[in-house]
């Protein structure tokens, strides 16, 4: 869970994702972000739907996993294909967005949380509306500070 939202945090900001906090993703979490399918279209329109919501709601999710349970259930997605496109996408959108992927500590995140080229390409189409999402959020985030 922390992982995931150390990495949506990128959602506010690729710059941010550079700052990431490394830490341990237990094995069962690895092994099953291995076995998801590559980012798709509805994934990146969840993630836009869904990022202005979450990102001021970031400490609960931290404190209340079953909120984060709600939020995956009502876009009809598996908590872990959640978690999934909340990590995978900011990194993505960092990468599209000219952030070096040594910065991004790819190297020590599961290899499921690299982007293919695909990926790439599909976040790169969709940087606008994801950026516009990201601004949204930041600025839902600054309302409630």
């Amino acid at each position: 869970m922390l992982t995931f939202l150390i990495l949506s945090l990128g959602a506010i900001s690729p710059a941010l994702a550079q700052e990431s906090t490394r830490a341990p993703i237990p094995p069962a979490l690895v092994s099953a972000l291995d076995h998801e399918p590559p980012l798709n279209q509805a994934d990146v329109d969840a993630y836009i739907r869904i990022i202005p919501e979450i990102i001021p709601e970031l400490a609960k999710l931290f404190h209340d996993p079953q909120s984060a349970e709600q939020l995956a259930a009502g876009l009809n997605l598996s908590q872990i294909r959640f978690y999934y496109i909340m990590a995978k996408v900011p990194l993505t959108m960092a990468l599209a967005s000219g952030v070096d992927p040594k910065n991004l500590g790819l190297d020590s995140l599961p290899k499921a949380l690299s982007p293919s080229s695909r990926e790439l390409r599909l976040v790169k189409n969709n940087l606008k509306a994801l950026n516009e999402a990201a601004e949204e959020a930041s600025r839902a985030l600054s309302r409630d500070r």
